[in-house]
C-alpha cells in the first residue's frame, strides 16, 4: 500500500519534470499503474496458505488463465487505447479472474480467510498521510518532488511502524519469498 500511494502521488509529476512535457501521458499511466499494487492483498495471503500446505503444483492452470486472459485483453485494448488500455488489460484480468482463482484456492486451503483488520488499518494510514501530502504545495523542481516522495514514503513506513503494523508485514514478506 505505501508503495502505491507513493507512485500515485508523485509518479505523474516525477515522469513530468524527468522526461519534459511531452512524456506528460505516461505520467498519467504511471499514476494509475502504481494502484495496481494494492492487488496483491488479495492474493498474497492466499498464496501464503498454498504455499504452507504446499499445492503449489495445483495452481499452474491458474497462472495460464491469467497469462491467457491478460494477453487477449491487451491484443483487444492495446492497439485502440495504448498505455491506458495495457492498464486496464491488467485489471482487468484480475477482476475476470478472481473469482475462478477464489473458488480453486478455497477448495485446496478448505475455506479463504483474510486479515481484513490488519489490512484494513495499513490502508487507513496510508490514506490519512496521502491526504496531508495531498494539502501541501507542489513542488517546483525535480529534487524537491524526489525528496518530497521519499519524505512520504519514509513517514508511511514511520507510521505503519509506530502502530506496530510494519513487523507482521514483514513477516508475510519473509514467508513469501522463502517460497
Amino acid at each position: 500500500v505505501p508503495l502505491a500511494a507513493t507512485g500515485f502521488m508523485f509518479s505523474e509529476a516525477l515522469v513530468e519534470k524527468l522526461y519534459g512535457t511531452d512524456m506528460k501521458q505516461a505520467g498519467t499511466v504511471a499514476k494509475y499503474f502504481s494502484l495496481i499494487h494494492v492487488l496483491p492483498l488479495i492474493s498474497m495471503p492466499l498464496s501464503m496458505a498454498v504455499t504452507t500446505l504446499e499445492k503449489n503444483s495445483r495452481t499452474v492452470g491458474l497462472l495460464i488463465l491469467q497469462v491467457t486472459v491478460n494477453i487477449a485483453l491487451d491484443i483487444i485494448l492495446i492497439p485502440q487505447y495504448g498505455l491506458m488500455g495495457a492498464v486496464v488489460a491488467v485489471l482487468l484480468t484480475f477482476i475476470l479472474t478472481i473469482p475462478i482463482r477464489l473458488s480453486v484456492i478455497r477448495r485446496l486451503i478448505g475455506g479463504i480467510w483474510f486479515p481484513f483488520t490488519f489490512f484494513l488499518k495499513i490502508i487507513l494510514s496510508v490514506s490519512a498521510i496521502s491526504l496531508i501530502y495531498s494539502l501541501l504545495p507542489k513542488c517546483s523542481s525535480l529534487w524537491a518532488e524526489f525528496t518530497c516522495a521519499v519524505l512520504f514514503a519514509g513517514s508511511n513506513w514511520l507510521v505503519l511502524w509506530r502502530l506496530n503494523l510494519l513487523e507482521p508485514l514483514i513477516e508475510m514478506i519473509r514467508k513469501k519469498s522463502k517460497s
